[in-house]
């Protein structure tokens, strides 16, 4: 495979990152600090708007598996979604001088439509990954591209974000952080939509074009008794809830337990550029080790570094920004494998079925990392309400620097061990997918 149709692709990546990263990482801060809504409220709608989008996420799959065009399934998603997707990202951040009420129904309705438009990209961005290429070797290419770009948008989105939203706006206070944010995501729209475009200038389905539309009962009967799907699932669920929690509580941490504002992008930047780098190291790494063995030695380091991170908490920074860029790049560095894994699975499925269902497959799989995103901004929201947190209180109780503290560290401990315990389960190694593999390969052959 040229290297024009693997950049291309990641480029895409990169387009529908941006603003789901700030997203992530500054939503509640906006809700909070910004619209002035309590926490709890705030998490309960992400949690809930996040619920809704994990659900249609197999709605979406099933849509792109039954999508059939002269640009092939998934493609056509990357040419029309992006501009209203960018658009509902600028409202979502946008300030309203509402009642209380009506601050949370426009944050509800604006945070939903922008999740929806989401799911309306990600879904066949994510599928699309199988219809380019038969290839190992070339999937696991285009996977790493895609989670390489990713983490560039994770580094412009979660490091710079705070400081162009400052500039941007004039200032730090709140009237100006008012303007700042929506002028900031109306900056990252426009990038969003031209990475989206070149992802569909650069691409071209191959392998789609000869599969037949499937009928929705097929395509769920892909799902039944589908052990290594569960699996594979149940590992990504509990992964991504503890993956996330850096990114979600950092400007939290960083704001209320280190106590200094000016240190947040500095600190994004030691997590971020921790997860380019582990893009870069996985492909030589797994030429070496298998996939499951990778993943387990990367989570159980992130463990040991989150444990010493707990300990000695924020009295060295030097330290705390060394341990952070370890745990956070070993924390990351399985996200880019389970997603070569749905692929895996993929083949496995049509060895057992007879028939792909990639889109599915790869919408289930965006539907459980949604649902973790719900389950943590419940769980956070709620959390930080429950320890006595207040937007107005530029120094937090001790039992709310707590709370943050046990959301940060021991929350993702205890979501890598059942990970790592569920990967024992995985059935999918390396000889069983070299067989599936070998029979596909004669199958496909036969019928040419």
């Amino acid at each position: 495979m040229n290297r024009r149709k693997i950049w291309g692709y990641g480029v895409g990546a990169l387009g529908k990152d941006l603003a789901n990263i700030v997203i992530s990482s500054y939503l509640l801060v906006f809700y909070t600090n910004v619209l002035g809504i309590s926490a709890a409220a705030g998490g309960t709608i992400m949690m809930v708007t996040k619920i809704w989008d994990a659900i249609n996420d197999p709605m979406m799959g099933i849509v792109a598996d039954k999508t059939k065009t002269r640009w092939g399934k998934f493609r056509p998603y990357l040419l029309f979604v992006p501009i209203p997707l960018a658009v509902c990202a600028v409202l979502t951040f946008t300030p309203v001088s509402f009642s209380y009420t009506g601050k949370l129904i426009w944050a509800a309705v604006t945070y939903t439509l922008t999740n929806t438009l989401f799911t309306c990209y990600d879904v066949p961005m994510l599928g699309m990954v199988p219809s380019l290429s038969d290839s190992p070797r070339d999937r696991n290419a285009l996977a790493t591209s895609g989670r390489f770009f990713t983490t560039i948008a994770i580094l412009l989105g979660s490091t710079f974000a705070y400081p162009m939203i400052q500039y941007l706006g004039g200032g730090a206070e709140v009237q100006n952080l008012k303007k700042g944010y929506p002028a900031f995501l109306a900056i990252l729209g426009v990038i969003s939509i031209a990475g989206a475009w070149i992802a569909f200038a650069s691409t071209k389905e191959v392998a789609a074009a000869e599969q037949e539309t499937l009928s929705v009962s097929r395509l769920l009967s892909a799902l039944k008794k589908n052990k290594p799907l569960y699996i594979l699932q149940g590992m990504n669920l509990f992964f991504s809830m503890g993956m996330m929690v850096s990114t979600s509580v950092g400007a939290y941490y960083v704001m209320y337990v280190i106590g200094r504002t000016e240190l947040i992008s500095i600190y994004m930047l030691a997590l971020t550029s921790a997860m380019t780098v582990s893009t870069l190291v996985i492909p030589g790494a797994l030429k070496r080790v298998s996939k499951e063995r990778f993943i387990m030695a990367a989570l159980g380091i992130a463990v040991a570094a989150n444990i010493m991170m707990f300990l000695f908490g924020a009295a060295n920074i030097p330290l705390l920004l060394l341990l952070s860029f370890i745990s956070n790049g070993c924390s990351f560095a399985p996200a880019v494998v389970m997603t070569v894994m749905v692929s895996d699975v993929a083949d496995h499925t049509e060895y057992e079925k007879g028939y792909r269902a990639d889109g599915v497959l790869f919408s289930i799989n965006s539907f459980v990392i949604k649902l973790a995103t719900a389950i943590n901004s419940g769980l956070i929201g709620f959390m930080l309400t429950a320890s006595g947190f207040d937007a107005a209180r530029e120094v937090q109780s001790s039992a709310t620097v707590t709370g943050i503290n046990v959301v940060r560290y021991l929350y993702p401990i205890a979501a890598f061990a059942v990970t790592i315990a569920l990967l024992k389960l995985y059935p999918l190694n390396a000889k069983k997918l070299d067989v599936v593999r070998a029979e596909l390969k004669r199958k496909r052959g036969s019928i040419e």
